[in-house]
């Protein structure tokens, strides 16, 4: 009885954590789209455009990361963005089994939509860089590393992420951001591992 007590609270606890992960998910895609998506007054369409992507890269003892991402994004407000990228990324693992030593590699395409809401409009000051952002990106994965037969496994998925960040502006149009991300699904299959960080660019 004592363990079917556990089971049960271990149980509910993990539906705890999946609605919560959703309803924070939700916030964030909720804070960006109730910001006031009327046209600007003033600059073109491509005024309006940016190019970007961001770049992953991580390296340890048992696993390493190489991520690319190119994207491009459209200011509907100055402080309201909506956006599509694509992106290939590499996981690499080194473990051992039965006493032998493996490596092997997971490959993830992808394409997401995201949103990012600026929580100021004023210049000069700070939160006018900083911002929320919310993603649902769709990756298609070949996984090698589940078995040590190496026999390949193909998976398509949905990843929710939301999370914070902050923008550098450099030059003009060109800027760096820096991103604080968590995947809200947290799936086996999923290639990130919370907290996600990301560095990208923008001009």
């Amino acid at each position: 009885m004592a363990m079917l007590n556990l089971f049960s609270r271990e149980t509910c606890n993990q539906t705890i954590m999946m609605k919560m992960k959703r309803i924070f998910f939700l916030l964030c895609m909720v804070c960006s789209l109730s910001a006031n998506v009327k046209a600007q007054q003033t600059g073109t369409f491509i005024d309006k455009v940016y190019l970007g992507g961001n770049f992953t890269f991580n390296y340890g003892r048992f696993y390493d990361v190489f991520e690319v991402a190119p994207n491009v994004g459209y200011y509907i407000t100055p402080q309201f963005v909506l956006g599509s990228g694509v992106s290939f990324s590499r996981y690499g693992y080194r473990y051992e089994f039965q006493e032998k030593y493996y490596k092997s590699s997971d490959k993830y395409y992808g394409l997401s939509f995201f949103t990012r809401y600026y929580l100021s409009k004023k210049e000069e000051q700070i939160l006018n860089n900083v911002y929320i952002h919310g993603e649902y990106e769709y990756l298609k994965s070949k996984l090698n590393s589940r078995s040590v037969q190496s026999d390949k496994k193909v998976y398509s998925h949905w990843v929710p992420l939301a999370g914070i960040g902050y923008r550098q502006i450099l030059k003009n149009r060109f800027a760096l951001s820096f991103s604080l991300l968590f995947d809200l699904k947290d799936a086996d299959h999923s290639p990130y591992r919370n907290p996600i960080m990301r560095i990208g660019i923008e001009f």
